[in-house]
């Protein structure tokens, strides 16, 4: 499954965990070039907002990967895999307020080819 941003704003408030356990690409078809990256301004495109909680966690052989676009916990963790879910950051911007990536529990993985990552506390 593909979720592209095409430039707009998600907002989720609630505390729960978005859980993956399948195939999703995020992508935002209307990202500019991240000029952000050297005067660290706003980045730019569309935005998945999680205000409380964590933003993702993929489990259970599911996989992640952001192409483009932003992701921002608010409060928690942005990304996380955890029992054998895997996380490719591809591209885009990720933010949060503790942890922008997070591994715990067997067989699971995040791998960074490319794209920004910013925690503000940890």
């Amino acid at each position: 499954m593909t979720i592209d941003l095409n430039g707009h704003e998600i907002i989720v408030n609630d505390a729960a965990a978005n859980v993956i356990a399948a195939d999703v690409t995020i992508m935002d078809t209307e990202y500019s070039d991240p000029s952000f990256f050297e005067g660290r301004g706003t980045p730019t495109g569309g935005i998945i907002k999680k205000n409380n909680g964590e933003a993702f966690v993929v489990v259970n052989n599911g996989k992640l990967t952001l192409k483009s676009g932003n992701i921002n916990a608010m409060r928690s963790t942005a990304l996380r895999a955890q029992n054998g879910g895997e996380i490719v950051i591809d591209g885009g911007y990720v933010k949060a307020q503790e942890m922008a990536l997070l591994v715990t529990g067997r067989a699971s993985s995040i791998i960074v080819n490319n794209g920004y990552l910013e925690t503000a506390d940890n």
